[in-house]
């Protein structure tokens, strides 16, 4: 099997054969008859070659060589003579991985044939890994283009379809919901969730976090940008004075994935001088607390509010634009204390 139209001396297009087992599937679409000198200087002339454009590599078939009585071959550790009737008509030598290189010559093309492949030694758990995870059926694409040397045929289909990465799939999955709760807070601000989001990469004006508040009655949820863990406290305090005053009501439990900058000094302190008990997370309240977690994974990804909208509609505009994702809408932007979460 040779790729270069230009080798045929005689040609004739075939009805398209899927060839299995190269590169997972290269396609012949034509034979003919393929002409070369080897390096005795015996002209040799190769009947009923299949055309195969994909194919990165000529291919010689050892099995069809010996299907005639005249030719024979005598394999040894490191080279191959091949002779016709006794007499030395080519020689190959034996290359990396198993492969035996022919030498021979072509007057229009100095494309070299193999006279075997074998398989990648390299697991393709190996390769997957090396090139970030990149799925099997690219890898096989970039053997069968010439993009990765030395990995002779590539691998089986088998292989490809029986290929499992357990990273692959522990990073793809996704915890199951947690089922709806059936109990809520009676009144306004008789619990409220706290979480911090944070961002890979600092807004326009420097925000790297946005800390959220979810009142567990009326699901109503408030946003700050902020530029440090350290500055949840005092946003806390703003909040609290704020929504008090707005709701007139006073809030009772707050309940956090015990962070620690929920955990100062100061915050503890000034909890217990309100009245305020501090929860933090423990099996029996995980997925209030995961709760307000997806919130904030909803909010990065869609938009919650109209703070987290911008959020949101910025860093699509900025993918849109090919620029860094710095998220210009976090710049002190917050909804406004009485906009629904849903």
């Amino acid at each position: 099997m040779v790729a270069d139209r230009s080798l045929f001396t005689t040609y004739r297009p075939t009805a398209h054969t899927k060839i299995g087992g190269i590169a997972g599937g290269i396609t012949a679409i034509g034979m003919g008859d393929v002409p070369f000198v080897a390096n005795t200087g015996h002209p040799i002339t190769l009947r009923g070659v299949l055309h195969a454009p994909g194919l990165h590599v000529n291919l010689l078939s050892v099995s069809r060589l010996c299907d005639t009585d005249r030719v024979r071959l005598a394999f040894t550790s490191d080279s191959i003579d091949i002779t016709e009737d006794g007499q030395a008509i080519a020689h190959s030598t034996r290359v990396n991985d198993g492969l035996y290189l022919l030498d021979a010559d072509h007057t229009k093309c100095q494309q070299l044939a193999f006279l075997s492949r074998s398989e990648s030694t390299v697991p393709l758990i190996t390769l997957h890994r090396c090139l970030g995870h990149l799925a099997p059926s690219s890898i096989q694409k970039m053997i069968a283009a010439g993009l990765l040397d030395g990995f002779g045929a590539g691998y089986s289909d088998k292989d490809v379809e029986e290929f499992v990465c357990n990273a692959c799939l522990g990073s793809k999955g996704h915890r199951l919901p947690f089922p709806d709760s059936e109990s809520h807070s009676p009144e306004r601000l008789g619990l409220v969730h706290s979480d911090v989001l944070s961002f890979p990469t600092p807004s326009l004006t420097g925000k790297r976090y946005l800390v959220t508040f979810l009142d567990d009655h009326s699901r109503k949820l408030w946003a700050y940008a902020i530029d440090h863990k350290s500055d949840v406290f005092p946003t806390f305090q703003t909040w609290l004075a704020e929504v008090e005053l707005e709701t007139d009501a006073r809030l009772r439990i707050l309940r956090t994935d015990n962070g620690g900058e929920y955990r100062s000094n100061a915050f503890t302190e000034f909890c217990q001088s309100r009245g305020i008990r501090y929860e933090t997370i423990t099996t029996t309240v995980r997925r209030e607390v995961v709760r307000g977690k997806l919130r904030n994974r909803k909010g990065a990804r869609t938009g919650i509010g109209p703070a987290a909208g911008e959020i949101a509609r910025a860093l699509r505009q900025l993918r849109a634009s090919k620029s860094p994702p710095q998220g210009g809408g976090l710049a002190g932007a917050r909804p406004s204390p009485l906009a629904p979460a849903r």
